[in-house]
């Protein structure tokens, strides 16, 4: 039965109410109160989007040596240089990329990336024994890094491609190796703005130091130099 409110204290009649009519009235203010709510979380997801978008982190790498470690006689190699060939920026490193290939974080270098590689090659050096100084070695160390980097969309991946040649105080190249590495990883619940920028960090320091590693302890490099110093 429709339910009489009578008059209202102006004189006007109130329209009867039916069940019906209630129900309905009920239901759009719950349907604009879900709309309220979806539009606050949705407004929250793009400012937090944005938010990651602007994210960017500056990091150094810092090579560790392996132990344990061979040790040259005689320190016969100087200046360490690189020329950049990478598609990226010089100071990117690594990217975390959200679901339409946009860059949700970044890594940067403090330095350009190629002297970071030169300068974990000059730490492997030293700690070989290896370095001496610029005007008095034999041999100085050219590098051409065509890729480092890292990313992740889903899984992690960290990749390295570069060319080492030995050069005499003539300019004559006595040595040449080249080194191609990858190390991937992958973490189901930290994808996207849960990701972590640092996990690409030693994901690429990792790839960086098996490189220097595979290059200054091959036994052609060290037979080159002590050929090249007789």
């Amino acid at each position: 039965m429709p339910l009489d409110l009578g008059s209202g204290n102006d004189g006007q009649v109130v329209p009867e109410l039916s069940p019906f009519r209630i129900g309905r009235l009920f239901c759009t203010r719950v349907s604009e109160t879900n709309r309220k709510c979806l539009m606050h979380r949705l407004c929250a997801l793009l400012l937090l989007t944005a938010l990651a978008a602007c994210s960017n982190t500056v990091s150094s790498l810092h090579y560790t040596p392996p132990e344990p470690l061979w040790t040259a006689k005689v320190p016969s190699v100087g200046a360490v240089t690189a020329t950049d060939q990478r598609r990226e920026a010089p100071t990117r490193l690594a990217t975390i990329m959200g679901g339409f290939g946009n860059p949700l974080k970044t890594l940067d270098t403090a330095k350009p990336v190629k002297d970071e590689v030169a300068d974990a090659f000059t730490a492997g050096l030293r700690a070989r024994g290896m370095l001496a100084p610029s005007d008095q070695a034999p041999f100085r160390i050219d590098l051409l890094v065509r890729k480092f980097d890292a990313d992740m969309i889903i899984g992690r991946t960290a990749r390295i491609d570069l060319t080492m040649s030995v050069i005499d105080r003539g300019g004559l190249v006595v040595y040449q190796d080249s080194a191609v590495d990858s190390e991937s990883d992958m973490k189901f619940m930290q994808t996207g703005v849960l990701a972590d920028i640092g996990d690409l960090r030693m994901l690429a320091q990792t790839v960086l130091d098996r490189t220097v590693n595979k290059l200054l302890d091959n036994p052609n490099f060290r037979a080159a130099l002590r050929h090249g110093e007789q």
